[in-house]
């Protein structure tokens, strides 16, 4: 027995370096290129999550603490969509090796102008600084996702990439509850803490400039008439797009409410927004694994719907609650429908398309342009019902609206349920 206690602590030792090996993909198979690749992937998008807690995060709430008008509000939020209707074009445009200097290029666009907020307090420098973040952000999607598929490889990517968004979300979570003392405190003024963070999404920047350059081969040249004529050919894929836009539809409009609730319904401020945020980042990291089965055992259209089903609970918990804190369940379940939506779109191009891989990119294109779309239109509703601080009426909107895209949802996978048992001759 004594022997047994010696040797506890040197088989915790070695248990907890399998394990370390294991988190950090030290055991895969995988080149030096590959590993070190991995390796500045994780610490850039670690960098990158503590600006994301510190700054993304707050953004909204800021912008309504210092005099932004709830119509700018809708207009940030409807900025994201902007930039990715405009990568549909500038992603057939930009091919080859243009691609990566591309990719770098709108990374230094969003994140720099941010570093203008420490000399300049006002609503308009504000919205024009925050706006470009958003939509070259969004414009830098398709790029950042061909990259990712030529430094991995295939049979290791989905890890690989999962282990760097677990590791960036780890670091949002801390610098949110960091931001949320700092800024509730007011120890911190908001321009220091955007201007810091600022810093470190340029320093995250140049460490993902790092990365071994790929040569990607030569797309042919696309047009867009042929890339939306994937919605004629392809009709299981139109319905799939249809229910997706309104579900999508209803839960911009909530999210675009969602700073107006905390700040003009609910009287809060930076502390109890920040502690939210931690809220939804634990229910976004612990869902990882979870949606992961979901889609492997149940398939992507129903991991959409849901993850739709939980986000259902975020108006009408805006619409119930009577203090900020009766939100937590919600933004909770918000987090997790997060990741949900992450994993469900792309698996769900990959199943449509699977008699055809190499279209995997202009349908997650395509699918992109569609969010584009309805993400311009309706912040800009859900500002113009919230007229009067009309809470009930806007919320409810994005509710019957998201409702009737779950209807659509169902309605596929139940006519896919019933073609697969009539078999293929049906």
């Amino acid at each position: 027995s004594g022997q047994g206690r010696r040797l506890g602590p040197l088989a915790s030792l070695a248990y907890a370096r399998r394990a370390a090996r294991g988190l950090f993909a030290l055991n895969l198979p995988v080149s030096a290129t590959v590993r070190r690749d991995f390796t500045l992937d994780l610490l850039g998008a670690s960098l990158y999550g503590l600006f994301n807690g510190a700054v993304v995060g707050y953004m909204l709430v800021v912008a309504r603490t210092i005099g932004v008008s709830q119509f700018g509000v809708g207009f940030l939020v409807a900025t994201p969509a902007l930039g990715a209707m405009l990568s549909l074009p500038v992603s057939l445009a930009v091919r080859g090796n243009r691609s990566r200097s591309f990719l770098m290029l709108t990374f230094y666009l969003s994140r720099a102008p941010l570093l203008l907020l420490v000399a300049f307090a006002s609503p308009a420098p504000y919205i024009m600084a925050v706006a470009a973040f958003y939509i070259f952000g969004s414009l830098s999607s398709p790029f950042y996702a061909e990259v990712m598929q030529h430094i991995y490889p295939r049979e290791f990517r989905g890890r690989l990439i999962s282990l760097v968004r677990i590791g960036m979300g780890v670091a949002t979570t801390l610098s949110s509850l960091s931001a949320a003392y700092l800024l509730g405190s007011g120890k911190v003024p908001y321009q220091i803490m955007f201007g810091a963070g600022a810093v470190l999404a340029l320093a995250a920047t140049v460490v993902f400039a790092q990365i071994t350059p790929v040569r990607p081969s030569p797309r042919p040249r696309q047009s867009l008439r042929d890339t939306f004529g994937i919605l004629q050919r392809d009709k299981p894929f139109a319905r799939f797009q249809l229910a997706m836009y309104f579900m999508g539809f209803g839960n911009i409009m909530a999210g675009t409410l969602y700073p107006l609730v905390i700040v003009d319904k609910l009287h809060a401020g930076y502390g109890p927004f920040g502690v939210l945020a931690v809220v939804a980042a634990l229910g976004y990291l612990s869902s990882w694994i979870g949606w992961g089965r979901v889609v492997d055992q149940s398939g992507p259209v129903q991991t959409v719907l849901l993850a739709e089903l939980f986000v259902l609970a975020f108006p009408i918990s805006m619409i119930c609650a009577p203090s900020v804190y009766w939100l937590a369940p919600a933004v909770f379940l918000n987090g997790v429908s997060t990741a949900g939506f992450e994993i469900g779109p792309l698996a769900s191009s990959i199943h449509f398309c699977a008699t055809a891989p190499h279209e995997v990119p202009r349908y997650m294109a395509l699918h992109s342009m569609l969010y584009g779309t309805r993400g311009l239109a309706c912040p800009f509703l859900a500002t113009f019902l919230l007229a009067g601080n009309r809470f009930t009426l806007s919320l409810g909107t994005s509710l019957v609206i998201s409702v009737a895209g779950v209807v659509l949802m169902g309605r596929l996978l139940f006519l896919a349920r019933r073609h697969a048992e009539a078999g293929p001759t049906a």
